[in-house]
Formats: C-alpha cells, structure tokens, sequence
C-alpha cells in the first residue's frame, strides 16, 4: 500500500539523482511525489498547523510521518519554487515542533479524536527523521535527542548518578525555536 515513508525514501533518491545529473524525468518524479501528498494523504490541521498523514486510507497523526511528508514537499519546493509547497511544509514542521514535551521528547502520535497522544520515545524524531545535520542540529531535536539518551542510558545503579552523553544540555525552550525550526526545513531542500 503506498505510504509516505516509502515515498519519502524514493523521493530523497530521486531529488540527489535529479541535484546530481539534472534529469528532468526524476524531477517529474519528485514532483508526482508531492501532489500524492498534497492530494491523496489526508490532513489533520489546527491552530499550530498541519499533519499531513502516513497513508491515504484514514487520517491520523504521526509526527516522524508527516515530517517526511514535509520533506518531499519542501524538495519539490526547491526543484519548481511553488511558495504553496514551502508554506505546507513549513505548516508541518510549526505543528510537530509545538508538540514538543517540556522533557525534550516527542510522543509518537496524537489520536486525532481525542487529542490524546501516544507514549513512546521516538526514535526517529531523535534521530532528526534521517534528515540532514542541518535539522538534526536543530535545538528542539536537540533537546529530544537529550531526553532519549537519558531516558535509555541513565546510570540507575545505586550511587550512579551520571548521565550518558547530553548534546544540549536540556537547554530551555527558545521563544524563536520554531521560527529557526521552520528556515532549517526549507534549507534542507535548497541545499
């Protein structure tokens, strides 16, 4: 069944073959990539933005799902420069970014009748959803990136204290953090 993890990854390989050889036909590819997101996913959206969902068959609300929608949209951007496709992708990366837990983590998903989110350490969204350093460095990843690591390599020994490696030092949340988050999503598609 097509879904946007897979694309995602085709999409990634199309867009460096296309930056690398200037193949119009992969460029087309690309561009096919994102009006599947843009017409056949379902979207979920509020006052913080946009999820755009994992597959066409129902809605839901997978944070790692929808970045990588906003990837492929944000490379098409770069390939066509349609404003549209950038402020979509940027829509994506405000309302993953205000889901942030005040620990630094983000859950997995958020059900998108209740409201209530699932509980797991995200993995992907630790890792920056395979996205290059440029994002990966970016403070709220950052910040997720700490609590994952604490929450999976705390010292519980009896007088161990010591915390694995911390990259940001569960820095505070930054009042421009979501500004920065949403230049560095566009960046990785024009780079």
């Amino acid at each position: 069944a097509p879904n946007v993890v897979v694309t995602s990854f085709v999409t990634k390989g199309l867009y460096e073959y296309q930056v690398l050889t200037g193949d119009q036909r992969a460029a087309e590819l690309v561009l096919s990539a994102a009006a599947f997101v843009r017409q056949d996913l379902p979207l979920y959206e509020d006052s913080t933005g946009r999820c755009i969902s994992y597959t066409p068959f129902r809605r839901d609300i997978c944070y790692n799902a929808g970045l990588l929608a906003a990837e492929i949209l944000a490379r098409a951007y770069a390939l066509n420069g349609d404003t549209r496709l950038k402020e979509e992708s940027l829509s994506v990366a405000r309302f993953v970014i205000a889901r942030q837990q005040e620990d630094g983590r983000w859950n997995y998903s958020q059900d998108p009748v209740s409201g209530k989110e699932r509980e797991q350490v995200d993995q992907a969204l630790r890792n920056g959803c395979g996205c290059p350093e440029k994002l990966r460095s970016l403070l709220p990843f950052r910040r997720g990136n700490d609590r994952f690591l604490r929450a999976q390599f705390h010292d519980r020994r009896p007088g161990g204290a010591r915390e694995h490696v911390s990259l940001a030092r569960l820095a505070p949340p930054s009042a421009d953090r979501v500004e920065r988050g949403v230049y560095l999503l566009v960046q990785l598609a024009v780079h």
